[in-house]
């Protein structure tokens, strides 16, 4: 988890607004540190799912946001309770889109209706440096001066 920023949420019941709504809620709640390079595909995503929860869903719509470093998790409820899959959306591009510009997707029911998450990759890797073997003595090389 990423100690820049706290997770955020938001709910939205105005259908008509929440596309323009969801966006500015994400721009101001993104990961300075790790979000800033993800933000174009955040947006794009943020519009697709949130458009499929206001035309197919009901209200209202939630928004959470969660930077995990490595990743953002973008997740958009809704009330409604029908499940999406990428199979049954031919009428639209959306979670074609969302399947493309992601590292994972998927849905979930929720108590609520259902959530339409994403993890979109921030460019960030993550260092880890192997601890030293126990067999493995320290050595020490001598310094050697140039002769001369």
């Amino acid at each position: 988890m990423c100690d820049v920023v706290p997770d955020c949420d938001d709910s939205f019941s105005d259908v008509g607004r929440v596309h323009v709504q969801a966006r500015d809620f994400v721009q101001l709640h993104t990961c300075p540190e790790h979000g800033r390079m993800a933000m174009g595909a955040l947006l794009l995503l943020t519009g697709e799912l949130v458009d499929n929860a206001a035309q197919h869903g009901q209200p209202p719509i939630t928004v959470r946001l969660s930077c995990l470093v490595t990743e953002l998790l973008l997740t958009v409820g809704d009330a409604g309770d029908a499940l999406p899959t990428l199979l049954e959306s031919t009428a639209g591009l959306g979670l074609r889109i969302v399947a493309q510009n992601s590292r994972d997707w998927g849905t979930t029911p929720s108590a609520r209706g259902k959530e339409v998450w994403c993890r979109i990759p921030t460019g960030m890797v993550t260092a880890t440096v192997p601890a030293p073997r126990a067999d493995t003595a320290l050595r020490v090389f001598p310094r050697v001066r140039p002769s001369g």
